[in-house]
């Protein structure tokens, strides 16, 4: 809703200087974190409450493997300040990580220890 009426690429463009100028905000812990898992080879994946288009620029940044944020209604090249809701949603507002981890199961090779 807060960028209801704004052009998509003026946001994309804000959220690309976010990330850029931002992006070692992210806790020490979680960034040394991904690199450790990602050397042991683990899967990475963000789950973010964040707009999608910033989840999946930080996900980049931090070399994770998916991002899932906020998806929001775009029509005409302006945000509609609605949020799309869809498969990976609970309660109409929340992403339900249960579900995209199952569904992540379902085309990632999974190899239980």
């Amino acid at each position: 809703r807060y960028a209801k009426g704004l052009s998509e690429q003026a946001v994309l463009d804000i959220a690309d200087d976010i990330v850029d100028n931002k992006q070692y905000r992210v806790y020490r812990y979680s960034s040394s974190l991904i690199k450790k898992l990602k050397a042991e080879g683990y899967y990475i994946v963000l789950i973010s409450g964040a707009p999608s288009f910033i989840a999946k620029k930080l996900a980049k940044v931090l070399d994770c493997d998916r991002a899932y944020g906020q998806l929001f209604e775009v029509e005409d090249g302006k945000f509609t300040g609605n949020v799309k809701y869809g498969e990976h949603y609970v309660e109409s507002h929340r992403l339900d990580k249960t579900v995209i981890i199952n569904r992540l199961l379902d085309v990632i090779p999974f190899k239980p220890d």
